[in-house]
């Protein structure tokens, strides 16, 4: 199920499999504004934040970073707004409604933005629930012209999420992309990757080409394996929280950094605070690994680079 695509938004051109570091309120080691900042200096093309916590910014603080987003958006590089959900969810922030959502939403500028996504209940049927999904999905397509709108569909099971995307296509005629958080594909690796394989079938029996997102996934070989599956883009915090082991792609304890003995350009540098140094050493990783990725898929070697990885009967599993 592994593809190299090329992306296009106005003059503006990713590949696939790609990486959004993602920065939210909610966690990482530096404030959002410093996240922000530091991706846009370090040139990394990409970057997943969160509306909600633009709204939550001190107005001073917020005009200057809504500037900075500008600058970096035209600069060519890619930009991906969440929805916020997330963030007032934890924060139990009701001021965080649809309107505000689609205020922010069309006053930052983004080449993406994530429909304003409804939580799963228990006691919930998935009839109620497809509906107040489906609704929100049509409403926060409408709320700019100028960014594409991604549908995010979740589900209490991986059966659910495979209804909601039936769902999906049955309302809509087309589906550029779609956005499914990796947690909702199930509880093991292995459940979540035949989870995307099941969704990529799908949209290729309806004809559609789309793009799967992967919401919350950054591990180094969980990326490799749901390449391999389908999933064409991925987002997470990990690059924000963890240090990345570059040759033996594992997340390591932030502080671990010294113990890798990396060379690569960020660990090359002087850079005084010990925490952006990690940052940038996992944005560098990021960039290089998506570079990595792309080349055995179009080599037709992902395959064997994941039997060393994670073994031939564990591959085998997933068809």
């Amino acid at each position: 199920m592994a593809r190299v695509l090329k992306i296009g938004r106005g003059i503006k051109q990713l590949s696939t499999p790609t990486y959004f570091p993602a920065i939210s309120g909610s966690r990482g080691n530096l404030p959002v504004d410093q996240l922000l900042t530091l991706v846009f200096s370090s040139r990394y093309p990409r970057v997943l934040f969160s509306s909600y916590d633009v709204y939550r910014m001190k107005p001073s603080k917020r005009k200057s970073i809504m500037a900075e987003v500008s600058d970096y958006f035209r600069n060519g590089c890619f930009v991906m707004l969440d929805s916020g959900i997330f963030e007032s969810y934890w924060n139990r922030d009701s001021t965080w409604t649809f309107a505000r959502y689609g205020k922010y939403t069309c006053q930052i500028d983004s080449d993406f933005y994530c429909s304003f996504d409804q939580l799963p209940k228990k006691d919930m049927s998935i009839q109620h629930f497809s509906r107040l999904t489906m609704r929100s999905i049509k409403s926060s397509a409408m709320i700019s012209k100028s960014s594409q709108a991604v549908p995010v569909i979740h589900g209490i099971s991986p059966e659910q999420l495979i209804q909601m995307l039936r769902k999906l296509m049955a309302v809509m005629k087309v589906v550029p992309i779609v956005a499914v958080a990796e947690r909702d594909c199930g509880r093991t690796i292995s459940e979540r990757a035949k989870t995307i394989v099941k969704l990529r079938e799908i949209l290729l029996n309806g004809r559609q080409n789309s793009i799967i997102h992967l919401l919350g996934c950054g591990d180094p070989i969980s990326l490799a394996v749901y390449s391999y599956c389908g999933a064409d883009m991925f987002d997470s915090l990990d690059w924000a929280e963890f240090a990345i082991e570059r040759n033996e792609l594992e997340l390591a304890n932030i502080s671990q950094l010294e113990l890798m003995n990396c060379n690569c350009v960020a660990c090359s540098r002087k850079i005084k605070d010990p925490i952006k140094k990690v940052l940038l050493h996992n944005l560098r990783f990021y960039q290089d690994y998506g570079i990595m990725l792309r080349a055995m898929i179009q080599r037709g070697t992902l395959g064997d680079f994941l039997i060393e990885r994670v073994g031939l009967d564990f591959l085998d599993r997933l068809t």
